[in-house]
């Protein structure tokens, strides 16, 4: 679970940066799709205790 804090943590803090310097923002189902993605790429880079959230 520390991971998966740890990566939304830091996937909103990206969306916060976007939205102050960027002048931009992503929708809720967008944000939450980068965080599928990432978990993902995290898993691949070895990391287990992401993979009860892999998607098929």
């Amino acid at each position: 679970m520390d991971s998966l804090l740890a990566l939304t943590s830091w996937e909103v803090w990206k969306e916060r940066n976007k939205r102050v310097f960027r002048d931009g923002a992503s929708t809720m189902q967008d944000l939450l799709s980068k965080i599928r993605a990432e978990a993902d790429l995290w898993i691949l880079a070895g990391n287990a205790a992401l993979e009860s959230l892999r998607t098929p």
